[in-house]
Order: structure tokens, then sequence, then C-alpha cells
């Protein structure tokens, strides 16, 4: 999914341009929901993030991408 920042929102463009568009795998739109692209780390993201486990992040794209065991004992 491509976002377009414009300035004066709530989050101003990392280059401090006018407006820029970003690809994202994950958002949170303005009413509060989080979406995600289909895949690992989108759906990853999107999870930690709703469910306030940020830093596990990276296990969940582990799980998500291959949900046996041994990911989590690796």
């Amino acid at each position: 999914m491509a976002v377009r920042l414009a300035a004066g929102g709530d989050t101003a463009p990392a280059s401090g341009d006018a407006d820029e568009e970003f690809q994202v795998s994950w958002w949170v739109t303005p009413d509060g929901h989080t979406h995600a692209e289909d895949s690992p780390e989108g759906l990853a993201r999107a999870l930690a993030w709703a469910t306030g486990r940020w830093p596990d992040r990276h296990t969940f794209a582990a799980v998500l991408a291959d949900p046996v065991p041994a990911t989590l004992l690796g």
C-alpha cells in the first residue's frame, strides 16, 4: 500500500518535502483500526502494534513465515 503524507498532518514527511509517498506494510487509520498487507512482515508488525508487543514483531514474522515449532526453538 502506498500512503501519501502531507505537511501539516500529524506525521511530517521525513525529508521535509510538502508531499511524499511511502510504501508501507501496515497502518493505523484515524479511527484506530490496524490494517496490514498480506505478508508475514506486515501482519507481524500490525499484530505487534495492536497487542502492545512491538519488540516481538520479528518473532511474530518468523512464526507467520514458518509456523513449525522449530522456528520458536531455533
